[in-house]
């Protein structure tokens, strides 16, 4: 056997959106069939696979079909469940932002950043950053917040936009403009912190 990625992600070119087979391998959630990424050849590489839409709120059961053997478990399936994307696709890597200032550039303009950009027209103003992240797919801008931490230093903002990135399904993306009191006289290396509240429950 060798790994195997998926082909698809996008919710408007494609049906199914992604593959419910890989390698001889199905995940379903609650019975719903779950779209597949990847699937690597051992256990420590695992299945990256999105949750099917419109699951509540509860425990549901998990199933792995490899080849006609079956592995069961469960999964705590809450409103929301925030994480960034980073550059090394786990621990110690830089969170995936792009400065969206510039409507006229295409692609990711990554940082380090500032909190003044220009935009389209030569204006200066308060850069735009999007950050992808997932576990956001059903929540509002007023429900969620992005933290900027450094040190006892805690800037929150409110975002103006979050919403699903239809190119990669099950990826989110949130739009928030950088306020002033980010600025510092030498770059600072913040640590982001999304957090979505909804209702009572963070």
């Amino acid at each position: 056997n060798s790994d195997k990625a998926g082909v698809g992600g996008s919710e408007v070119a494609r049906r199914p959106i992604l593959p419910v087979e890989l390698n001889g391998v199905s995940v379903s959630v609650n019975g719903s069939a779950a779209g597949l990424y990847f699937v690597g050849d051992t256990p420590a590489e695992g299945i990256n696979f999105v949750m099917p839409i419109g699951l509540g709120n509860s425990v549901a059961t998990v199933v792995v079909n490899n080849r006609g053997t079956t592995y069961r478990g469960f999964v705590q399936i809450v409103s929301a469940q925030p994480d960034i994307f980073t550059t090394t696709n786990d621990a110690g890597g830089t969170a995936v932002a792009c400065n969206v200032t510039n409507t006229a550039v295409s692609g990711c303009m990554t940082g380090p950043f500032k909190v003044l950009s220009t935009n389209s027209s030569g204006t200066e103003v308060a850069t735009v950053l999007e950050l992808h992240v997932t576990g956001t797919r059903l929540a509002a801008p007023a429900e969620t917040k992005v933290s900027f931490v450094n040190g006892s230093t805690t800037i929150d903002v409110t975002p103006s936009f979050v919403r699903p990135n239809t190119n990669m399904f099950g990826y989110d993306l949130i739009t928030l403009t950088l306020p002033a009191s980010l600025a510092g006289a030498a770059p600072i290396d913040y640590k982001v912190i999304v957090t979505v509240t909804k209702g009572s429950v963070v």
